[in-house]
């Protein structure tokens, strides 16, 4: 799942979508994060530490504090709607956003019903994040969804949903039926694009995948990894590389120029670069997403304190 804090003065519509914290670039809310893949389970933090899966404790939380996403290329899923309970009740101020509940596994029903029981004791702290919609019709399929959350009562409102969103279509379909999208494995000139279809008034969230590696060689390697994963059977990613001007054997080769498209790799200077390249093009928030050398479940702590550095202005 995704959560995050917002400033007092931002609302439901504006959900702040993190990794893991958040920090300010060019008067614009970045986020950092962690990307490796770990047991399920809700994550932990205290003092600024980083989350980790297992018992999560009661921690104070503040605006412009820490919040995790759940992984959407190959990591930990939510299992159950409780899970998002958990993660409100052991916080205080975050609103935390599910990223993402797919809409072939959750029953609708069932989700207006934990937003509601959420809703009464902590207002406006469950943002519904939906995507995962399969099958040979996609859009239909999340639309039927969306109206079941319009009709089955109490209802979850427009302002407390977002959807991932990658093709024309589906932006459109967050613009008019949620607060706004999420869009990852994407370029500035894509997110430029993504703004100008949502119009200014929708959130926009931009997922990056970051290799804090300076050799183009490990980097580009480390990279196909979750890219792989993530366009080895075609789908919605393979697609929207396509219209982002990539040709099939690019996308089935993983080529370097999509890599380098698609990945924020090098030094420290070279993944700000980046984030700062997505905020100019329209994004309200960047969620960088680390991919790291570590064994399997190995959180990288030391990157994430050297990106916060870099990041925060």
């Amino acid at each position: 799942m995704m959560t995050g804090l917002l400033e007092p003065e931002q609302t439901a519509s504006k959900a702040a979508l993190p990794l893991m914290g958040a920090v300010t670039l060019r008067g614009r809310r970045v986020w950092r994060g962690g990307h490796d893949k770990a047991p399920a389970g809700p994550r932990r933090r205290c003092r600024g530490e980083a989350w980790r899966w297992g018992r999560l404790p009661r921690c104070r939380t503040r605006a412009g504090g820490a919040g995790l996403f759940d992984d959407l290329a190959g990591g930990p899923q939510i299992q159950r709607l409780d899970q998002i309970g958990e993660v409100v009740r052991a916080t205080r101020t975050i609103q935390v956003a599910s990223g993402i509940l797919s809409v072939d596994r959750f029953d609708p029903a069932a989700v207006v019903a934990a937003h509601a029981e959420l809703d009464v004791g902590y207002p406006g702290r469950f943002i519904v994040g939906l995507g995962g919609a399969h099958g040979p019709k996609p859009l239909r399929t999340l639309a039927g969804y969306l109206d079941a959350l319009d009709t089955v009562p109490p209802t979850v409102p427009v302002a407390a949903r977002i959807l991932a969103a990658l093709g024309p279509r589906m932006l459109q379909l967050a613009r008019d039926r949620a607060a706004g999208a999420y869009s990852l494995l994407v370029t500035p000139d894509y997110t430029a694009q993504a703004r100008s279809l949502l119009g200014r008034d929708a959130t926009l969230v931009v997922g990056q995948f970051v290799i804090v590696e300076p050799d183009p060689e490990q980097a580009r390697a480390r990279a196909r990894g979750p890219l792989g994963l993530m366009t080895g059977r075609g789908g919605g990613y393979a697609a929207n590389l396509h219209r982002m001007g990539f040709a099939e054997d690019e996308i089935a080769q993983l080529s370097d120029r999509l890599v380098d498209a698609v990945v924020a790799w090098g030094d420290l200077d070279a993944v700000a670069a980046r984030v700062a390249e997505h905020l100019r093009a329209g994004a309200d928030q960047v969620a960088l997403s680390v991919v790291s050398a570590g064994p399997p479940g190995a959180l990288p702590l030391e990157q994430w304190r050297q990106l916060a550095k870099a990041l925060i202005s």
